[in-house]
């Protein structure tokens, strides 16, 4: 995969992580995000 199809893929989670939990704060789903990106990964 390309660097910019990671960063499209992350920004999709980020997205879906934002409407699952609005109420957490934007650093703690940008945590959420990453951690769930990485999982894709293995």
């Amino acid at each position: 995969m390309s660097t910019r199809h990671h960063e499209e893929r992350l920004e999709t989670i980020l997205e879906e992580v934002m409407e699952a939990f609005p109420f957490y704060s934007h650093d703690k789903q940008e945590e959420i995000a990453k951690r769930r990106f990485e999982e894709e990964l293995i």
